[in-house]
């Protein structure tokens, strides 16, 4: 899988909290709360793609479910 087709995108949920979403073509996304579980990610203002995919990578693999895990490739 070539991890370019990965998609960041910073937001907010209704709350006000900061997130991180996640898409790829032909997989349904998802939005990791980035505080305190994304804390490189949360500090820059752009998205360093390579510090952003290693930071979620991480998350996922320990708290991913299998939809999760098939969409960053793991």
């Amino acid at each position: 899988m070539n991890t370019a087709e990965i998609k960041f995108k910073k937001g907010r949920d209704v709350n006000g909290n900061a997130l991180i979403k996640i898409s790829r073509d032909g997989f349904r996304g998802f939005s990791i709360q980035s505080n305190g579980n994304l804390p490189m990610s949360y500090r820059n203002d752009v998205i360093a793609h390579n510090i952003t995919l290693n930071e979620v990578q991480t998350y996922v693999e320990q708290f991913g479910t299998p939809q999760q895990k098939s969409l960053m490739g793991l």
